[in-house]
């Protein structure tokens, strides 16, 4: 099973960020104001999820858009779901 980083876009709030790190996830935050196109190239080099608010990344393979005030919890399981699908 590959492991893959998880990409919290700065749309995003910490506290998701913090959550995800809590249940063991690797994840990556880059500072306020990165281009999106950098968000993308580190997401392809490393085989990241990205999860974002931003519409921008719908072409995105391994994304979790968010639309509304999502629980962390429920966040966390939606990676879950999505990595054990690509892992099958």
């Amino acid at each position: 099973m590959k492991v893959r980083p998880v990409i919290v876009d700065e749309c995003v709030s910490p506290k998701i960020a913090r959550y995800l790190e809590e249940m063991g996830e690797e994840v990556i935050r880059f500072k306020s104001g990165t281009e999106d196109n950098e968000l993308r190239r580190v997401g392809h080099k490393t085989g990241a999820y990205i999860i974002t608010r931003d519409k921008g990344f719908k072409d995105y393979e391994r994304l979790i858009l968010l639309t509304r005030k999502e629980k962390p919890k429920w966040i966390y399981e939606q990676l879950r779901q999505a990595k054990a699908y690509e892992n099958r």
